[in-house]
């Protein structure tokens, strides 16, 4: 679907055009009244394009469906009028030359006193949704009757027909257990010459969304129509594809995708492209939930090609290879790290000892492995699960190929290595081992979730990393107790960066107390450090703040600066955005700095990117945008010496420096560092992957600062589709953030009672899940003001912000000048007695704390204050 057609629905829904659609209802004929050589038994039935009757055909012995087309609407001219009986005669001889046992057989078409009938044969049954209605139907049962309802559709659409009203009271199920696409009265010839026909009037906005039908004009029932079908524009094959998501998504969910009892709400939720969450608890697997919603894009070039490529995508995976693949994968990755130590300790030659470290490697990953792999992630139903296979196939690839060439280099009796030469050795065997915990984690994961597997291959510890061992720490060979207990901190920190924080918290559990009766400062320290990032995770800033000063000073007892300096990272991370302790935490910076500078070149060059990357996030906060944007540059000249081109640390590094970028006021350079972040954060993580989906919001918005409105809308529009494509992945704060970004381009538009509901949802859902004072929550509450004013309600914006306003959290945020200035012209609006002085007060504040920060006033208050110039005086 083109932009415009966005537009238009934003239209429809903001101002809610109302003309009364003219209708002709015809005489209910008795029983025995004829048509043509028909008898009529009984009336079955009233739609929106006739009536149906029972009829009995006497000639051939028969009972038969004839549908009965509504007469012309009086006014008409003759010609319109013999222009849409040709129509409607053409049509449905085009359906009797269909034969296909999922498409109703047509008899007989003809006319009685200027009328179109259609002469069927008679279904003894019930409709889809009386069928779904009558008991609970498995996932699997709903499918098998809408796949054969969709070749039905496939069979017409390659005659070149478009049904044009697909939808459960559309599709019959006989006694027999046949499947049969009914009621192809709407539909029309593709590419045919009348679709003038279809803009002759108009739709009433509070009609309910199954009752709008009407020949000539809008055919089809809006609450299964395509987008493109609602608007106007050229339908297709395509348009019956979103009709038969839609169906098919109603019947495994109990609701239709988009929510609205009346045609406005429905047009509302396509324009704002609301699709809504999965009800909890339905049993639908995730790759047929994907494939539904692909069939559901706005855009219809965004849909599957055809009804064919959609079927192919509802055909379920195969499900009987799955436990044997998985019980494959956990025999091949047992005990990687004792196979290792063997060959270590083995008095084998040289050459022999490198050809079976190779050998453990291939245990690991080898090209069975790689099928298996590649295989299983097909299985997933992943929304795009062949792009995810390959990324993930070439991530291991790399790393055990490093991993190779590395254990090539450990030959020789461990016990007779250097001890740098033995920490090497032993740190390879740990990488390995946490390799191999990542394929089992995700072989045995419920549901093969694809991305926690990208998440934990993609942060594994880097293999390079295992010959920058610093002195202090090859001092004195680990115990083995140490070395096992090491490899599960591996292990669980793989866990905890795949999103499995709870399971990370438990294994952590229950070594505790082995890692507290070794009494080895290193391994303590490694044990808070992960710890401290789990309490943070749930939500627990002061469990997390203890565990990583636990963790600093066990790093500095056992003499471990680069542990010491992830202490002081993760402090300045979570002290320097609370209110009131920024200079706690340019404290701990300096601490951090000071251990990195007791580290080896490499090895001091990963410290001081782990510090400027904080200190980054510190300045993008409440800082200096100029000394954000030198630290950004900093970071992505530290990630490129220290990653590999392509990396996705590479990516979120451009995405760093084009925020700072922002920041600055320089958004044409900014635009350019966000493509090129999207550009390896998808070919990496994925599309549907939550950082790519974040950056797209953040492209977005750029754009749209750019005033490249169509930019913006396809940005948002295609992240809340790789959103919605998650399933129950789906990520509300996401989803909300999107939705008000739509809404930004609805205020643009002046549509602001559109702007006003959409913001006023996505912020109930922000503040609920990130608490009322974080950014990104008070970037909508301005939004919200903003469309307050534009409905001409200043008192609403002033309740909404002056609690705000009193928050002490907020007052530390780089927003909180305009949380001033948007309530001072609420003020200033308002005009009671007082609020004058009140705004001028406000926005004095305002833009003293601009310019003590060297900044400009945001647009939309530039823009007020420009046309107000007495206001900040």
């Amino acid at each position: 679907m083109i932009e415009s057609d966005v537009d238009t629905l934003a239209d429809i829904a903001a101002n809610r055009t109302a003309v009364t659609v003219e209708r002709v209802e015809p005489q209910s004929l008795p029983r025995g009244a004829p048509l043509g050589r028909y008898l009529v038994l009984e009336r079955l039935g009233m739609g929106g394009m006739g009536v149906v009757y029972a009829a009995y055909d006497p000639r051939l012995d028969r009972k038969v469906a004839i549908k009965l087309v509504r007469p012309v609407a009086e006014g008409d001219d003759n010609s319109t009028g013999e222009l849409v009986r040709t129509r409607l005669l053409r049509e449905a001889q085009a359906m009797a030359k269909l034969a296909h046992p999922n498409v109703v057989t047509v008899h007989d078409v003809g006319t009685v006193d200027d009328q179109v009938f259609v002469a069927m044969e008679f279904i003894t049954g019930m409709t889809l949704r009386a069928w779904l209605e009558a008991k609970d139907r498995s996932w699997q049962e709903i499918l098998e009757v809408l796949r054969a309802a969709g070749r039905g559709l496939a069979v017409a659409h390659e005659h070149g027909l478009v049904h044009r009203d697909f939808k459960p009271d559309n599709v019959m199920i006989g006694e027999d257990g046949r499947v049969v696409v009914m009621d192809f009265g709407l539909v029309r010839v593709a590419g045919a010459e009348v679709e003038a026909l279809a803009r002759r009037i108009s739709i009433v906005a509070s009609s309910p969304v199954t009752e709008l039908t009407q020949a000539g004009a809008l055919l089809g029932t809006p609450a299964y129509m395509s987008p493109e079908q609602i608007t106007g524009a050229e339908v297709d094959p395509r348009s019956d594809q979103f009709s038969f998501c839609v169906t098919l998504y109603e019947a495994l969910y109990g609701e239709r995708p988009f929510g609205g009892e009346t045609l406005s709400d429905l047009v509302e939720a396509l324009a704002a492209q609301r699709l809504r969450e999965p009800p909890r608890g339905r049993d639908v697997p995730g790759w047929l939930h994907a494939a539904v919603v692909r069939g559901l894009s706005f855009d219809p070039a965004d849909r599957y090609a055809d009804m064919a490529e959609l079927l192919a995508a509802l055909e379920p995976p195969a499900v009987d290879l799955r436990w044997g693949r998985v019980m494959a994968w956990a025999l091949v990755v047992a005990s990687c790290a004792m196979l290792t130590l063997t060959v270590l300790f083995s008095r084998e030659s040289d050459a022999e000892q490198a050809r079976q470290m190779s050998s453990v490697v291939d245990r690991v990953w080898s090209e069975p492995q790689r099928l298996r792999l590649h295989e299983s992630i097909l299985d997933s139903g992943t929304a795009d699960a062949e792009q995810a296979a390959t990324r993930a196939v070439a991530a291991i690839d790399d790393y055990s190929a490093a991993l190779r060439s590395g254990l090539a280099g450990c030959t020789g009796e461990l016990e007779m290595m250097e001890p740098g030469e033995q920490q090497r050795c032993r740190c390879l065997t740990r990488r390995l081992d946490v390799l191999s915990y990542a394929l089992d984690t995700f072989a045995q994961s419920e549901g093969r979730r694809v991305e926690p597997l990208v998440d934990m291959v993609t942060s594994l510890p880097p293999v390079q990393s295992c010959s920058q061992v610093g002195v202090s720490a090859i001092a004195e060979p680990d115990s083995e107790d140490v070395v096992v207990l090491q490899s599960q901190l591996d292990n669980i920190e793989a866990l905890a960066s795949a999103g499995a924080v709870a399971d990370a918290e438990r294994e952590l559990a229950e070594i505790r107390g082995r890692v507290e009766g070794l009494g080895h400062a290193p391994l303590r320290a490694r044990f808070d450090i992960i710890w401290g990032h789990s309490r943070v995770a749930r939500g627990d800033a002061a469990g997390g703040e203890a565990a990583f000063k636990q963790a600093y000073r066990a790093a500095v007892f056992g003499e471990r600066p680069a542990m010491a300096v992830d202490g002081a990272a993760a402090l300045v991370r979570l002290i320097g955005g609370q209110p009131g302790r920024r200079a706690v935490g340019r404290e701990w910076l300096e601490v951090g700095r000071a251990h990195a500078g007791a580290l080896r070149a490499r090895e001091r060059q990963d410290a001081e990117r782990k510090l400027t990357v904080v200190e980054l996030e510190l300045e993008l906060a409440t800082g200096s945008p100029a000394r954000a944007l030198d630290l950004a540059r900093e970071h992505l000249d530290l990630c490129t010496e220290l990653f590999p081109a392509g990396h996705p640390e590479h990516g979120r590094a451009q995405a760093l420096l084009a925020t700072a970028l922002v920041e600055s006021g320089r958004l044409e350079d900014a635009r350019v560092h966000f493509e090129k972040a999207l550009q390896i954060l998808v070919s990496k993580l994925g599309g549907t992957h939550q950082q790519t989906i974040a950056l797209r919001l953040q492209l977005g918005q750029t754009l749209l600062a750019l005033d490249d409105e169509e930019g913006a809308r396809r940005e948002f529009n295609a992240g809340l589709l790789d959103n919605a494509a998650r399933g129950e992945e789906a990520d509300a704060v996401s989803r909300a953030q999107l939705r008000a970004a739509l809404g930004r381009l609805q205020a643009r538009a002046e549509h602001w009672s559109a702007a006003v509901d959409g913001f006023a949802q996505s912020l109930e859902i922000l503040q609920g899940a990130l608490g009322p004072s974080r950014r990104e929550v008070l970037v909508v509450a301005l939004d919200l003001s903003r469309a307050y004013r534009g409905l001409g309600r200043p008192s609403d914006a002033i309740a909404l912000l002056e609690p705000l306003l009193a928050d002490e959290a907020a007052s530390a945020t780089r927003v909180f000048a305009e949380l001033q200035a948007e309530l001072g012209i609420a003020y200033w609006t308002r005009a009671r007695p007082g609020d004058r002085d009140r705004a001028r007060a406000l926005l004095k504040a305002a833009v003293e704390d601009w310019e003590g920060d060297g900044r400009r006033a945001p647009a939309p208050v530039a823009a007020w204050l420009e046309q107000h110039p007495s206001a900040a005086r």
